[in-house]
């Protein structure tokens, strides 16, 4: 702690929580530093606290596995998402778990998620607002017999899931539902 304190100078006082909620969350001991250099990057980047990336990025990668994406991946995301967007590395890292565990079951993207994110925050919705609608659109989608899942059946003829599961992605689903409309 004090060697990883002193080379990215963040006080061993933010450090400590941040390696405990890294280690709660699942992070492996041999990685952890290394996690925690990425949380502290993107810390320092989205000008908020280690924890608080901590917490964000160890949600993604545990909703997605980290076989399907590094913590540096996510930061890379999240921090996209903050420039093309209307939001912070803090509000993401407070919300994004109301989204990921859906979006992930569904074969959504990360990075689909983040630009979801964008474009709602930039039009003005908070950003927990946006993980929360952004949740419940999936979840209509891809409940069979919902409104929705029956309008995408009949403008794409397959359900929303088999689409995302075909290599179709959030983009031109959610296009072909706006065209539908």
């Amino acid at each position: 702690v004090l060697r990883f304190s002193k080379e990215f100078g963040t006080l061993p006082d933010e450090v400590v929580p941040a390696l405990y909620s890294a280690l709660s969350a699942g992070v492996p001991k041999d990685n952890v530093f290394a996690f925690m250099e990425t949380a502290n990057k993107l810390a320092v980047g989205g000008v908020t606290d280690v924890e608080t990336a901590v917490d964000g990025l160890s949600s993604v990668v545990n909703a997605y596995g980290d076989d399907l994406i590094t913590a540096a991946e996510a930061s890379d995301i999240m921090f996209t998402t903050v420039k093309l967007g209307k939001t912070t590395v803090d509000e993401i890292s407070r919300s994004i778990s109301n989204v990921t565990p859906l979006a992930s079951a569904l074969g959504v993207g990360f990075d689909e998620v983040g630009a979801g994110l964008a474009v709602l925050t930039s039009k003005g919705v908070p950003t927990a607002q946006a993980t929360t609608q952004l949740r419940a659109a999936f979840s209509e989608l891809s409940k069979e017999g919902s409104v929705a899942d029956k309008a995408f059946r009949d403008l794409a003829g397959v359900s929303f899931t088999d689409f995302l599961a075909n290599g179709g992605d959030l983009i031109t689903g959610l296009q072909l539902m706006d065209q539908g409309a």
